[in-house]
């Protein structure tokens, strides 16, 4: 029996000139150092995450936010998984098991096993629903956001997050600018006899 393990690849681009042609462009390597085996992934810019089957604990590895967290938190320390090059466990989820993970360019998220959704990282664009700029630990979105109910799916794109509850519906958390202001938008998607319903949308944040 194959042991079960997680790998990764390399895109030596981002510190090499090496073409696309050449055998070194990705390096295939086996992530030995997670304290249990990885039941999903995910990958940022330049950060990965990864959360285990037994304990649903959450490990992150890559520097990609470091130099954000070390601007966002001035003179605050940063969080040694924010530059770690091995899975370093992300603290501040207590006893709640996490089910699911993703990532965006420099943020993270994560579902638990009670549909709770954390978000950290960059806070660039207000997609995380917070007022700091940068969230060194994992911040809980109180589901009032959602209409109380509960998050099934999380996805992470460049500036925007999307999530899904057990009632099909989609929540994007989106900025729009608007007459000098950003304005941090909800879009409520939601299924109707199959059929995507017209979204509807509330203002959050706004700010310059």
């Amino acid at each position: 029996m194959v042991e079960a393990c997680t790998w990764l690849w390399l895109d030596t681009c981002l510190c090499s000139p090496l073409s696309r042609s050449s055998a070194a462009f990705q390096l295939l390597k086996p992530v030995k150092t997670l304290n249990g085996k990885a039941v999903e992934i995910a990958a940022g810019l330049r950060h990965a995450l990864a959360v285990t089957a037994e304990k649903g604990l959450v490990f992150q590895w890559g520097v990609g936010m470091k130099s954000l967290a070390n601007r966002g938190l001035q003179t605050l320390p940063v969080p040694a998984f924010m530059s770690a090059r091995e899975p370093c466990e992300v603290p501040g989820f207590g006893h709640v098991k996490v089910k699911h993970v993703s990532a965006g360019a420099y943020h993270s998220a994560c579902i638990t096993d009670q549909g709770w959704l954390f978000v950290w990282g960059s806070n660039k664009y207000g997609q995380l629903l917070s007022s700091d700029d940068f969230l060194p630990l994992p911040f809980f979105i109180q589901p009032h956001h959602f209409e109380g109910e509960k998050i099934t799916l999380v996805r992470s794109g460049w500036t925007h997050i999307v999530a899904r509850t057990g009632n099909v519906k989609l929540f994007v958390l989106i900025c729009l600018q608007k007459n000098a202001f950003l304005t941090i938008y909800l879009w409520v998607y939601g299924l109707r006899q199959n059929t995507l319903c017209k979204p509807t949308y509330q203002p959050i944040r706004r700010f310059r």
